[in-house]
């Protein structure tokens, strides 16, 4: 049997990269007038300003590799399919311009983060 400890450190690792990091929230940008964010690279929500069409969120901490993220658009799930690219540096979403959107993200990073 192995050290509990040790097991939940290493499926931490695993999960979210292998960073210790990514804790800070990260920026965002081109994302209307007075947007806002909660959260960690791994987890956050973006509420967008006013008349944007989209953000880009810049992570706290660069991943070494592309994280998986996953985007939900809560304001308006069944009226359209959201559209986001991810580099390892950053998440761009898109929509039409509307105020006030609502953004779900999580990102996941195979180890070495």
């Amino acid at each position: 049997a192995g050290s509990v400890y040790g097991t939940l450190t290493q499926l931490r690792a695993w999960l979210l990269g292998g960073a210790s990091g990514h804790s800070a929230v990260p920026t965002i940008a081109s994302c209307g007038t007075s947007p806002s964010i909660v959260g960690s690279d791994f987890a956050f929500r973006v509420t967008q300003g006013t008349t944007a069409s989209g953000c880009v969120v810049t992570f706290a901490q660069a991943f070494n590799n592309i994280p998986t993220c996953v985007a939900v658009n809560e304001t308006a799930p069944a009226t359209s399919t959201p559209a986001y690219s991810v580099t390892a540096s950053a998440i761009t979403l898109v929509t039409a311009s509307t105020n006030n959107e609502i953004w779900d993200v999580i990102c996941v990073a195979r180890n070495g983060g």
